[in-house]
């Protein structure tokens, strides 16, 4: 069932039309994108670290001043597909706002310590954090820059330009809260995820994989058509 709050300034506004974009608002809408993002991700550790988690995750975003949630819904009002994303400065403070978390969903799941990339994240994030660091600061993005966190549309809707529409516009939502350029990480081997993203104008960073495997997008934005 459709949340029962209005839509806040809808990027299709017509009830009509097959796709609808909004920024999520309400605990209600958070539910069912988190439910989006566990099916999404299924098999990803965060997604494997459960729904408590994904909820926590989803209303971070949501509530986060300068960050953009945005939620796609099909005609039958049924949350399809989200978009979340925020300044790289805020990685921190959202690692320190889910720790808790966090923690308490690995002690629920203690088969997830045995998982390998709990760990390879893990050394990511604290052996080689000056990377996150220096993504901020890095001379070739015009400044500010905001980070695609995740992207994610349902199996059944997939190929079928929900995905492309979530991009445009959480472009438009960067444009309008002042950003000049975006930047995402995909897993090098997600070949069709990757063509998204350069259809859509993102342009791969060669030489940028890390040890997680993940590789650097980036778009700049065209700030003078806002």
């Amino acid at each position: 069932m459709f949340p029962n709050v209005a839509l806040n300034s809808p990027v299709s506004p017509d009830p009509g039309a097959d796709i609808i974009i909004t920024d999520i608002v309400g605990n209600e809408m958070v539910q069912m994108v988190s439910e989006v993002h566990l099916e999404t991700f299924r098999g990803y550790l965060n997604a494997r670290l459960g729904p408590g988690y994904a909820c926590a995750l989803i209303h971070w975003f949501a509530q986060q001043k300068g960050a953009v949630a945005l939620a796609a819904f099909d005609r039958n009002r049924q949350a399809i597909g989200y978009a979340i994303g925020a300044s790289p400065s805020l990685a921190k403070k959202l690692q320190r706002d889910l720790a808790w978390i966090t923690v308490r969903s690995i002690v629920l799941r203690p088969w997830l310590i045995l998982d390998k990339r709990l760990w390879k994240v893990g050394y990511a994030r604290l052996v080689k954090k000056n990377d996150a660091d220096n993504i901020s600061h890095e001379e070739d993005l015009p400044q500010p820059t905001m980070s695609l966190f995740g992207i994610g549309v349902e199996s059944p809707h997939r190929r079928k330009g929900v995905g492309q529409r979530l991009l445009l516009a959480f472009e438009e939502r960067a444009k309008a809260l002042k950003y000049r350029s975006l930047l995402l990480w995909v897993y090098a081997d997600k070949a069709t995820t990757r063509r998204l993203y350069e259809k859509c104008g993102w342009s791969p960073c060669p030489g940028s994989i890390e040890s997680t495997g993940a590789i650097k997008y980036v778009r700049l934005l065209d700030t003078h058509s806002v």
